[in-house]
């Protein structure tokens, strides 16, 4: 950001209600239902004036759909997906079942079980156990009805390793007890402790015993941390059906489906209804450490409609001289997570393609209010095209713009100069017949073809010289021309030359004076052209360079 962009923006927060925020971020990613802005040129003054609504997830009746746990979502065209902490989610019901789709990226399939390492014992009575992390790909999913509590809450996981069986979800309440049922993995843990410092293995690795004489095992014995049974998954182990897929449905990324009877029958699960107030958690953990069965999740409420989004765009308020733009309006989605994007074509040509800001929205009313302050060096000139994207959470996008012109408004600005009394503080030697000053100059956008630059001198109370100034290079913001010395020998002239930088396109100048002696030096060897190449070499520190 060019000068103090945020600063203005905390100044003028007293004229505004909405909330200010200015940002560079790109593009939010689109998927499922999501397709290209809808464009218009249409806005209006007025604003929404309503609160930004606070809906979690949606879930959409399937009735219509045929939706079978095969890890091919292709059945599933039509259907809502959102992203909700880097997991696509589509959650869907019917009168029997709950389905739920979910997506998310990962370019490796990691499948390794933690184990448990003898290291030593503490004291005599105990043995010492070091629980090594593995390596595992999880997703979870869950439902509740309120707070945490072993009767209202269900939790689905499925894991890459085999921690959970690979067609049916590992089930637990939120707090970790498992379900009724088997499960042909068990978790190979000494349940007994309260701490996980003095948790240890119970089962040799086959499971088929128990660890017999801990204190005999060598240093550095290892068992597996989750161990197969070999028992079939029976009861409430398999209410949840689940087929997976990586890296071949969509490179670089899992595919999960879940099926659960909205009543499973089991005394452990509450009977999923979804005219009730429910809460969906979802989370995924790329090489998770496989020490227990839970993740983080984020927490959703979930809704069964959808209200129209909404923007407006007002009329753009524009102050060319104090070069600064007021964008207003208003925008409405009942869920969160929107985004609300301003760009200008013009700013690729300023900041590079790609480049956008993110407003803040007033949750309270649904107005926005975006502030941007600009200059000669960040905001092209002529007419450009604002636009105002509303990335709604379950809508296509909407998008409005007006135009713009922005004006050359200023004169150039002297940015720098060789000073000639620094180059030469004893006077200008009797050998050097000219002298070179080297000036930068600098216009809006960096725009330099309409700067017309003169250099004017003079000797004593003599008559005023002028000469026109030429670029250093084809484009350049560096202008160069010659003083001509008129040597006498024991006089001292004093010389007085000033620049002006005209805008002919404004009619506009800027103008600085500057002064030097050509007193009667003897020359020192070859000092004119290292001076000469000085000039130059010091024009490159003092001309101020702008990137574009």
């Amino acid at each position: 950001m060019k000068r103090s962009k945020i600063l203005a923006a905390v100044l003028l927060l007293a004229m505004f209600s909405s909330l200010f925020a200015v940002g560079t971020v790109t593009l939010p990613a689109q998927t499922g239902s999501a397709s290209a802005p809808t464009e218009s040129e249409l806005f209006t003054p007025d604003v929404m004036g309503d609160p930004m609504g606070d809906k979690g997830i949606l879930a959409e009746d399937a009735t219509a759909y045929t939706l079978v746990a095969d890890g091919d979502l292709a059945e599933w065209e039509g259907l809502s997906f959102e992203v909700f902490g880097g997991v696509n989610v589509s959650l869907v019901y019917d009168a029997t079942y709950v389905y739920v789709a979910l997506q998310w990226k990962d370019s490796t399939e990691d499948v390794t079980v933690g184990q448990w390492n003898k290291t030593g014992m503490i004291n005599a009575a105990l043995v010492d156990w070091q629980f090594v992390d593995g390596a595992d790909d999880v997703i979870q999913i869950g439902f509740s009805t309120g707070p945490y509590a072993n009767n209202d809450s269900d939790m689905m996981i499925w894991t890459t390793s085999p921690r959970t069986n690979a067609g049916f979800a590992f089930e637990c309440n939120a707090t970790g007890d498992v379900d009724a049922g088997t499960n042909p993995y068990v978790m190979n843990t000494n349940k007994t402790t309260d701490t996980f410092v003095d948790a240890k293995p119970l089962y040799e690795s086959d499971l088929s015993t128990l660890i017999s004489d801990e204190f005999a095992l060598a240093n550095g014995t290892m068992y597996d941390a989750w161990l197969n049974s070999t028992t079939v998954a029976a009861g409430g182990q398999t209410d949840t059906v689940v087929s997976s897929d990586w890296n071949n449905t969509l490179m670089d990324y899992y595919t999960v489906e879940m099926i659960r009877l909205l009543d499973t029958g089991d005394a452990d699960d509450f009977i999923l209804d979804f005219a009730d107030d429910l809460i969906f958690y979802v989370g995924s953990a790329n090489q998770d450490d496989t020490f227990d069965m839970l993740i983080s999740t984020m927490a959703l409420n979930v809704a069964l409609t959808n209200d129209a989004a909404a923007l407006t765009f007002t009329t753009i308020v524009g102050d060319p001289v104090n070069e600064a733009l007021v964008i207003t309006g208003g925008v409405f989605d009942d869920f969160v997570g929107y985004d609300l994007i301003v760009e200008m074509d013009g700013w690729d040509d300023t900041y590079g393609a790609g480049q956008y800001f993110n407003v803040g929205v007033n949750e309270a009313t649904g107005n926005y209010s975006f502030l941007f302050f600009f200059d000669e060096w960040d905001m092209p000139l002529g007419e450009q095209t604002i636009f105002v994207t509303l990335y709604p959470k379950y809508e296509a996008p909407i998008q409005l713009n007006q135009t713009i012109e922005i004006d050359d408004t200023k004169a150039p600005n002297i940015e720098g100069i060789v000073d000639l009394v620094d180059r030469y503080p004893d006077g200008v030697p009797l050998d050097e017949d000219y002298v070179v000053v080297t000036i930068g100059l600098a216009d809006d956008y960096c725009v330099v073809d309409d700067i017309t630059a003169c250099l004017f001198s003079y000797v004593g109370d003599g008559t005023n010289l002028k000469i026109d100034m030429v670029q250093f290079a084809p484009g350049s913001t560096t202008f160069i021309a010659n003083i001509t010395i008129d040597h006498a020998i024991g006089v001292v002239n004093n010389y007085t030359y000033f620049v002006q930088a005209w805008d002919t396109s404004l009619n506009k100048v800027t103008s600085d004076y500057y002064w030097f002696l050509a007193a009667s030096v003897a020359p020192i060897p070859a000092f004119g052209i290292i001076a000469g190449l000085f000039g130059l070499a010091a024009s490159v520190f003092i001309i101020k360079k702008v990137k574009k």
